[in-house]
């Protein structure tokens, strides 16, 4: 089982399409440092854990699915990807299915900030699974000085979500102040730590297809058989998939498709996906997931509230005047309109927006008003009053 663990997370780490001809010439940042992790756990099940390795390698290839069908359109976007190293969906072990020891164990790798963590148990002919999402933090292993992945040619500055210090800048305003000197008001954290993601059933045939992916045969293209791979194959000869189409997954060494499921993980691989393009910057891809999952009626509130907020705070990297940000926070307060960290958010896009009924007297007047709402020496709070009241430029 070590062996087939090994292709699998060979499988699974991907290699991106190369640029066109000419593109990455002009990328301002080297293109090894957009790196982030996303570790996968075998799910806990009933089985000796056999159930779990299957599920967990279930989704995660739904999850590298996504992601790869994801790529961005714009060229300055493309030149400013890396190769080999822009998402890791990475294997690992727990020794206790919980989100402190998920913290503890991405930790130790260093560069990981999301761990996949769950439970599976076979219901019928379906595998129920249920999910947790542990969300880290800013990785610590590269060098500070050169997170920024892009430049936008339109004139917002496309940093990754994070400062050279390794501290969260979900979203920051930053203005001159009457003296020319900068003053922030930054959220410095993603609305929760853990996610307790909704449940799921996968189809045990489905489920049974990854207790090994030896053996499976690999096509010339849809439908002309070269051969298979062999059980010795290991992560040594970098098997990797290069491309997906529909079911099919094109792999190298030896290069051909193989023929996977694909499953309905929904919101899961949705979210992750959202959070994912978050981390790398790519805004354009981190709407389109956060859109999906804040507008599923069907899914998680909790996760769609969530979405609707980070939705908010990437409407603002792509449109300094977060033209679309109201948008999103009337989503999230449509589903729970009395949490603290949508207020927070709400408070950070009127920033933005500017025009009437946002002037800062106004805006000051009513965090006042409502300051009970939020926790005793709230951070948070505090910053805000100090930036309202220092007069900007």
């Amino acid at each position: 089982m070590r062996t087939l663990l090994k292709i699998a997370a060979a499988l699974l780490i991907g290699a991106l399409l190369p640029p066109e001809p000419g593109m990455a010439g002009d990328c301002p940042a080297k293109r090894e440092d957009c790196h982030f992790t996303v570790l996968t756990i075998p799910f806990e099940s009933d089985d000796a854990g056999e159930l779990g390795r299957n599920v967990s390698l279930t989704i995660q290839h739904q999850i590298f699915r996504k992601f790869l069908l994801s790529l961005p359109a714009e060229p300055e976007d493309i030149c400013c990807l890396p190769n080999d190293t822009i998402a890791v969906l990475a294997w690992g072990q727990l020794s206790e299915q919980d989100h402190d020891e998920a913290i503890r164990r991405a930790n130790e790798m260093g560069s990981t900030q999301l761990v996949l963590w769950g439970k599976a148990w076979p219901w019928r002919e379906y595998v129920v699974v249920q999910p947790y999402l542990s969300v880290v933090g800013p990785p610590r292993e590269l060098d500070p000085q050169v997170r920024i992945c892009c430049t936008n040619t339109r004139g917002i500055d496309r940093i990754r979500p994070f400062t050279k210090d390794g501290e969260w800048r979900i979203w920051e305003i930053a203005e001159d102040d009457a003296n020319g000197d900068a003053r922030k008001l930054y959220i410095d954290r993603f609305p929760r730590e853990l996610y307790d993601l909704p449940q799921i059933s996968l189809d045990a045939n489905d489920v049974e297809q990854f207790r090994s992916l030896a053996g499976l045969p690999i096509y010339a293209n849809n439908n002309g058989r070269v051969g298979r791979l062999l059980d010795g194959v290991t992560t040594d000869s970098s098997i990797k998939a290069l491309q997906h189409v529909g079911e099919w997954t094109l792999v190298d060494e030896p290069r051909g498709w193989i023929k996977l499921p694909v499953v309905d993980a929904g919101q899961i691989v949705e979210f992750i996906g959202g959070l994912m393009h978050f981390l790398r910057g790519n805004w354009e891809r981190a709407r389109t997931s956060f859109e999906a999952v804040a507008q599923d009626e069907a899914g998680s509130s909790s996760v769609r509230v969530d979405a609707a907020l980070l939705l908010a705070a990437t409407e603002y990297r792509l449109d300094a005047s977060c033209g679309g940000c109201q948008h999103a926070i009337d989503i999230a307060k449509g589903i729970n309109p009395y949490s603290v960290t949508t207020a927070r958010f709400e408070l950070m896009a009127r920033i933005a927006q500017g025009g009437p009924g946002n002037e800062v007297a106004t805006l000051l007047a009513e965090l006042t008003e409502n300051r009970a709402l939020f926790p005793p020496e709230d951070p948070f709070t505090q910053r805000a009053v100090e930036f309202l009241r220092e007069p900007a430029r």
